[in-house]
């Protein structure tokens, strides 16, 4: 058994994502919970028919800002890949959670046309 599940938690971490694999997810809604010991105000990024939330850092919501916009609201619907991947922290490379935008949807932010949504787009998501 692993320790680490009998701790749940109801936000994605790295370990959730094995190497490799790039969950494609849809967007749902983005809240703004308190997150953490100090209870921080953090935006939280939920998908159709996934339980759990990815607390949003810095790098991955200018990701998804330059791609659809500032106004999460509009966010809804979009397909994303989250992947995980090492970054460095406190002087020492630690896993992490990253974004990403397929390729198509980039293209489509871009000009602004309207993106179909793919019901088959969370299938290969572990989580």
């Amino acid at each position: 058994m692993k320790v680490s599940g009998c701790f749940p938690s109801k936000y994605l971490k790295a370990a959730d994502i094995p190497d490799g694999v790039e969950a494609q997810v849809q967007i749902e809604a983005m809240q703004i919970e308190e997150v953490g010991r100090e209870k921080e105000p953090t935006p939280v990024l939920y998908f159709a028919g996934k339980n759990k939330g990815l607390c949003l850092n810095k790098t991955n919501a200018n990701v998804l800002t330059t791609a659809f916009g500032d106004e999460s609201d509009n966010w809804k619907g979009k397909t994303i890949a989250i992947f995980s991947t090492v970054t460095d922290f406190a002087g020492r490379q630690v896993p992490c959670l990253r974004v990403k935008v397929p390729r198509q949807q980039q293209v489509a932010a871009a000009i602004a046309a309207p993106v179909a949504s793919n019901p088959d787009a969370t299938d290969n998501c572990p989580f």
